[in-house]
């Protein structure tokens, strides 16, 4: 996990980037309404001074947006197509509140709806290629050691070997198998190198020891009764849990879709939140 300095200032960095990418979509929407030769000029073209305003409030609105829709929690695994997305839906959200605050607030409306259409379509391509930029930043980090998670795995089969190989396979995912556990001790005590730490009923005992922050269940040997006995017993820590979902049978209200690069895992509590 990342440290707690660390956070604040990769957050800062974020939304100073969103920022920067709203009021540069403005501007060059702007350049390309007023001094582009590509529309007719019907109104009269305001000086770029006369829409501080309006950037000003969209600079303001954006990152309150992003602030409410989770979009400053700092993401592994990003898919681009879903970062787009939300960034997407965030834009539009910001330039839904940024019309009507700017249609309240001034009674003879001052701007170009050009100016305004064109910033929102700017800011999402902008925003998005920033953001992916930023995540490639924090990507680098986790390799060199920032913001690593200890993981603790549970299972030994096809199934944990394909996540354990997944893990040691993208470095920059900030993932560090610690070790494993099982619910029976298996011959040489090791999976695929990793070493076993104990049975599957002392995990909370394992994880403290091995300073795990997460815990990834791969057994489909594992009944119910079970993962909810794993879960019960983790509970009192700040360790995140998620199941391969060809073993998760527990149906719950509580619990998200996360991407392992290819690999789907479900989360049953986020140790972050």
């Amino acid at each position: 996990m990342y440290p707690a300095r660390l956070v604040f200032f990769l957050t800062l960095g974020m939304v100073v980037v969103d920022v920067a990418m709203v009021v540069l979509a403005t501007v060059l929407a702007h350049q390309i309404r007023f001094q582009s030769t590509w529309f007719s000029a019907t109104i009269a073209a305001g000086t770029g001074e006369a829409y501080l305003p309006l950037g000003t409030v969209e600079a303001l609105v954006v990152p309150l947006v992003f602030a409410a829709r989770g979009m400053y929690r700092l993401r592994r695994n990003a898919s681009r197509v879903d970062e787009l997305q939300r960034v997407f839906m965030g834009i539009a959200v910001a330039a839904l509140l940024t019309l009507g605050i700017v249609a309240f607030a001034v009674r003879d409306f001052p701007y170009s709806r050009g100016v305004m259409v064109f910033s929102w379509l700017l800011a999402v391509p902008l925003v998005w290629m920033a953001r992916l930029l930023q995540y490639r930043f924090h990507g680098m980090l986790r390799r060199i050691g920032f913001g690593v998670d200890r993981v603790l795995l549970v299972g030994m089969g096809e199934v944990a070997t394909a996540v354990l190989d997944k893990l040691r396979s993208v470095p920059d995912s900030g993932y560090r198998v610690v070790g494993f556990t099982n619910s029976w001790e298996p011959a040489g005590g090791r999976l695929d190198g990793l070493a076993y730490l104990g049975p599957i009923e002392d995990i909370h005992a394992i994880a403290d020891r091995a300073g795990a922050t997460e815990v990834i269940i791969a057994d489909p040997l594992l009944s119910q009764q079970q993962i909810v006995e794993i879960v019960r017993r983790l509970d009192p820590r700040r360790v995140s849990i998620r199941i391969f979902p060809d073993v998760f049978q527990l149906i719950s209200t509580q619990v998200s879709i996360s991407d392992l690069h290819g690999l789907p895992l479900v989360s049953i509590r986020d140790a972050s939140l």
